[in-house]
C-alpha cells in the first residue's frame, strides 16, 4: 500500500475510452493512472486535487477544449506549469509537433503508439521532473545549513561555563532546527505552515539567546491556518532579514512582530520590524540575481512565489521599520490532512 501511495501520478486526458484504458494498461504497473475524458474535466482534475499528476499523456483532438488549449492553460498557471506534457495524437507532421512545443509540451507520441516508447518516454520525463524538484531542494538545503551555525556553538559553548540551564534549552532549540531544516528533504517541494513557524521560532529563540534583550518578537498566528501547504523557506528569511538587517545593526536592538491571518479569500503573512529600515537602493539589492552569503535570500522567496501562486513579496520600508508580506489565494493553497 504505500508503494502504491508514492508512486508517481499519470493523468491520461483522450475522448475515447478505449485510447484511455490502452494507456492504463501501459503505465498501471510502474503508475498510479487518472484518467479525463475532456479538456475541461482535466483541468479541473488537475487545479482540485490534493496531488496534482506528476505528468500528463494529453490527447489534441478533443471536443470542445482541445489538447493545446489545454495545456497553454497550464503553462500559463504558476501552480501547475512544471508539470510536464506529452501529446498523443494522430498527427504527426513536423508543423504539428513544432505546434506543440510551443504551447508547452515536453515530448510527443503519436498514435498508433508503442507500449515500450510510450514508457519510455514517460519515465524519462518522470525522472527529469524528478531530478529538477531535488535541485530545488538540494539548493535550499545548501542555503540553511551553514549559515549561522558557527555563531550557534559558539554561543552554546560560552553558556557552558556561565549557565549550563540556558545552555541545555538552546541545544534543544537548535535540535529542533536541524530536525525541522533536514525535514525538508525528501524532495519536499511543500510543507506545513506550522512546520515552517516551529523552524522560524528555533530559529528566534537560537538568536534570542545571543542577542539578549536587544531581539523581542511577538507572534499573532491563526491555529486554524496552520495546516496549509507552502514552500518551505519562506517565511524564515524574512524573520532572518528582519533580525540581520533591521534590528541587529542598531545597538537597542528592537521588536518584530510575525503575524499569520486569513483575510479576504487570502492567506497574509506578514514580518514586521521597527529595525532601522531599508532604502530603494538596498532593497532592489536583495532581490537582485545576486545571492546573500549564508541564506535562501528575498529574492529567492519572491521567485518561488511567483512560480507556485503568481504573486509576489510585498516589503514596504518608510523611514523607519520595514513590512514584509505574503499574500497567497487560499484557492491556491492546499491542506495537510493529519495521520
Amino acid at each position: 500500500m504505500d508503494d502504491m501511495l508514492n508512486r508517481p501520478v499519470i493523468l491520461v486526458v483522450d475522448d475515447e475510452p478505449q485510447n484511455i484504458s490502452i494507456l492504463g494498461e501501459v503505465l498501471r504497473t510502474d503508475y498510479i493512472v487518472r484518467a479525463a475524458t475532456s479538456g475541461q474535466k482535466a483541468l479541473e482534475m488537475v487545479m482540485s486535487s490534493d496531488k496534482p499528476p506528476d505528468l500528463i499523456l494529453l490527447d489534441v483532438m478533443m471536443p470542445g477544449m482541445d489538447g493545446y488549449s489545454v495545456c497553454g492553460m497550464l503553462k500559463a498557471d504558476e501552480r501547475f506549469c512544471g508539470i510536464p506534457v506529452i501529446f498523443v495524437t494522430a498527427k504527426s507532421s513536423e508543423a504539428d509537433e513544432v505546434k506543440g512545443f510551443e504551447y508547452g509540451a515536453v515530448d510527443y507520441v503519436t498514435k498508433p503508439f508503442s507500449p515500450v516508447v510510450v514508457r519510455a518516454r514517460v519515465r524519462t520525463h518522470i525522472e527529469l521532473k524528478k531530478y529538477r524538484d531535488s535541485r530545488e531542494v538540494d539548493f535550499l538545503l545548501s542555503q540553511i545549513k551553514p549559515h549561522f551555525f558557527y555563531n550557534v556553538l559558539n554561543t552554546i559553548v560560552s553558556l557552558c561555563y556561565t549557565d549550563s540551564r540556558k545552555a541545555g534549552k538552546l541545544l534543544t532549540e537548535f535540535s529542533n532546527y536541524l530536525r525541522r531544516s533536514f525535514d525538508v528533504q525528501g524532495n519536499q517541494l511543500f510543507i506545513s505552515l506550522e512546520n515552517e513557524m516551529q523552524l522560524v521560532r528555533s530559529y528566534v529563540a537560537i538568536e534570542q539567546a545571543r542577542f539578549g534583550e536587544r531581539l523581542k518578537v511577538t507572534y499573532h498566528i491563526d491555529k486554524n491556518l496552520l495546516l496549509y501547504r507552502i514552500p518551505p523557506l519562506v517565511i524564515l528569511p524574512l524573520v532572518e532579514n528582519a533580525v540581520i538587517h533591521g534590528l541587529m545593526k542598531r545597538e537597542e536592538g528592537g521588536h518584530i512582530v510575525v503575524t499569520v491571518r486569513q483575510k479576504e479569500r487570502k492567506l497574509i503573512i506578514e514580518v514586521a520590524d521597527n529595525g532601522i529600515g531599508i532604502s530603494a537602493d538596498q532593497l532592489a539589492e536583495l532581490l537582485s540575481n545576486k545571492q546573500e552569503s549564508g541564506g535562501v535570500g528575498l529574492r529567492n522567496v519572491n521567485r518561488r512565489l511567483g512560480k507556485y501562486y503568481g504573486e509576489e513579496l510585498s516589503i514596504v520600508s518608510e523611514g523607519q521599520g520595514t513590512v514584509a508580506s505574503l499574500r497567497i489565494p487560499t484557492s491556491c493553497l492546499q491542506v495537510f490532512k493529519r495521520v
